[in-house]
């Protein structure tokens, strides 16, 4: 007698909740070849992929899921912004 659930079907349902729920957690941001991931403010799929290729910085920080994602601390990590000129850029965009 087969079981209904194989251990197959189960791991494969969850590796597809855990993809799905990385994707909805998680902004995947990335400079040129290399990825980083900053946490979502809430579980969505807007802007879940990012590539800053030909974007600016003010382009970036525009994006107010990413801003609350911490984008700016990302920025200045990688030595893309300094620490000056992200205060200037985020105080336009100050609710």
């Amino acid at each position: 007698m087969k079981s209904r659930f194989s251990l197959k079907m189960i791991i494969f349902w969850a590796a597809v909740v855990g993809a799905l729920y990385f994707a909805l957690s998680r902004h995947i941001v990335f400079f040129g070849w290399e990825p980083r991931t900053l946490q979502k403010s809430k579980l969505t799929l807007e802007d879940t992929f990012i590539s800053t290729t030909g974007m600016t910085n003010e382009q970036l920080l525009s994006k107010e899921n990413l801003r609350r994602a911490g984008i700016g601390e990302l920025l200045v990590q990688m030595g893309k912004i300094s620490e000056e000129e992200l205060e200037r850029l985020m105080s336009r965009f100050k609710d």
